[in-house]
């Protein structure tokens, strides 16, 4: 019983579509921007820390106090079980980038 299958023919795919050089250079563009704002985001909260670790006794009391009043702040609308799972739904919203946060 040694029978060949024999396959209907199969019509030719069409090749994916590839952005033109305008769409890819305006993709790249916000694609960079993205990450320029996520990246000011981090540095900022890098700062707002080596801030606290630099300052003498009595101001590290007040920095750790505004640190915790904003982190508290920058959850306080957002949804999740927990701080960290609030926390991680804020941080890509660009609270640290809002006037008055703590530069």
């Amino acid at each position: 019983m040694n029978q060949l299958c024999s396959d209907p023919p199969t019509t030719p795919q069409p090749a994916p579509r590839w952005p033109d050089l305008r769409e890819l250079t305006l993709q790249t563009r916000r694609d960079d921007e993205d990450l320029g704002h996520a990246i000011d985001e981090l540095r900022f909260q890098v700062m707002a820390l080596e801030e606290i670790l630099a300052a003498p006794w009595p101001r590290v009391l007040l920095l750790l106090a505004r640190l915790r009043s904003d982190l508290r702040a920058s959850v306080r609308h957002s949804e999740g079980a927990g701080f960290a799972e609030r926390r991680l739904n804020a941080i890509g919203t660009g609270w640290l980038a809002r006037p008055g946060a703590p530069r």
